[in-house]
């Protein structure tokens, strides 16, 4: 098991698939609509290291009662000017395109 903390360095350059790996720290959430607005407003937090997780939310209300992966293959092309930005990782399902895959490394 390797730990990790966020935000994230060097560290994750020797990680290999299928490795097990805790994370501590940090984690946004945001799913399209949220890299959209940070595409063209700013994004608004320190990118370098950071960790966003492809969440969909379940609201009631004005509460937020459960905060699942949603589909990280829809963020594809809102992705690219993230990692630019120093963003190391993201935690979601459904995979992303070979393109966000060559750009992380």
């Amino acid at each position: 098991m390797i730990d990790l903390t966020t935000p994230l360095g060097d560290e994750i350059l020797s990680l290999r698939a299928g490795e097990r790996v805790t994370l501590s720290g940090t984690v946004f959430t945001a799913r399209d609509e949220a890299h959209l607005r940070m595409k063209e407003e700013g994004i608004p937090f320190d990118p370098r290291g950071a960790v966003i997780y492809h969440c969909g939310p379940v609201v009631t209300g004005e509460r937020i009662v459960a905060a699942g992966p949603t589909t990280s293959a829809r963020m594809n092309e809102l992705t690219g000017f993230l990692i630019d930005a120093g963003v190391r990782g993201f935690i979601g399902k459904g995979g992303m395109g070979r393109e966000i895959v060559d750009l992380l490394r």
